[in-house]
This record gives structure tokens, C-alpha cells and sequence, in this order.
């Protein structure tokens, strides 16, 4: 997904600038092309609302996006740790 999201703001922003792309259509666009789930805390995180276009921001929602690439790399990198019985943390 981190791919998808480069390429998408490498291709889709020179576009917006020549204004052969509106911003509503770059953001409708990046949405449609991830994987439901994604989109679904896309949306929600960087509060985009289609009804409001003046919350189609791509910026926001590619931070959204890449954060959510970031958390899920995390989580990975956590549940494969060796478990070890020297590093348990006592409350």
C-alpha cells in the first residue's frame, strides 16, 4: 500500500497543478483505489465527507493512509518478537 500511495501522489499531484484533475477527483480517486477496510479509516480519520467537497483533502487523507501503513508495520514488527521471559514488565 505505501506503493500505491507514493505513486498515486507522484502521479496524481502535477496533474491537480496543470488542473487537469480537480482536488475532489484526486481524493475520490486515491479512496476508491485502496482496500475497503483502508478507505473505510481513510475516511474517518481525515474526516472526509464527499457531500462537503471542502473536506476532500488529499494531504489529510494521505497522512491518514500513510499512518495507517506506519501503525500496521508496528503491529507486525510487535507480534513477531521472540517472547522472552527476561523482559516482562511488572506492574
Amino acid at each position: 500500500m505505501r506503493k500505491y500511495c507514493l505513486r498515486f501522489a507522484a502521479i496524481s499531484k502535477p496533474l491537480v497543478q496543470r488542473g487537469e484533475l480537480s482536488r475532489y477527483e484526486q481524493v475520490k480517486w486515491f479512496v476508491q483505489g485502496m482496500p475497503e477496510k483502508m478507505a473505510e479509516r481513510t475516511v474517518r480519520i481525515a474526516k472526509l465527507d464527499p457531500n462537503k467537497p471542502e473536506t476532500m483533502d488529499f494531504d489529510k487523507a494521505y497522512q491518514a493512509s500513510l499512518s495507517q501503513i506506519h501503525s500496521g508495520n508496528a503491529m507486525e514488527a510487535i507480534r513477531t518478537l521472540p517472547n522472552s521471559t527476561n523482559q516482562h514488565l511488572t506492574i
